[in-house]
């Protein structure tokens, strides 16, 4: 499988949780923003969070923890929070100040 992001030695604690910000490996197409090479995302707790497939991606301060999963070409951004055992997926977008568990 072709990475499209890894973690980064970035962390914050978020409800006890420990998140790291994400670095795009290459270019895609992230929908309302074109996501480059080198670019910050937002902050996942583990690689199961947001699928190497498809344009699925997490921007801002946006935060993905436990089993929350985004997938295929879903979108998180702002200050939205998923998880618990929640799949945000096709092309969803979660923003603002959500909460989704």
């Amino acid at each position: 499988m072709n990475k499209k992001y890894i973690l980064t030695d970035e962390a914050r604690l978020v409800e006890g949780r420990t998140l790291h910000r994400i670095k795009a490996l290459r270019d895609f197409d992230g929908g309302f923003i074109k996501v480059k090479a080198g670019e910050l995302g937002g902050w996942i707790q583990c690689e199961e969070n947001l699928s190497h497939e498809g344009t699925a991606w997490v921007f801002d301060n946006a935060c993905i923890m436990d089993s929350g999963k985004i997938v295929n070409s879903a979108k998180v951004y702002n200050t939205a929070i998923v998880r618990d055992k929640a799949v945000v997926a096709d092309t969803a977008i979660v923003s603002e100040h959500a909460l989704i568990r």
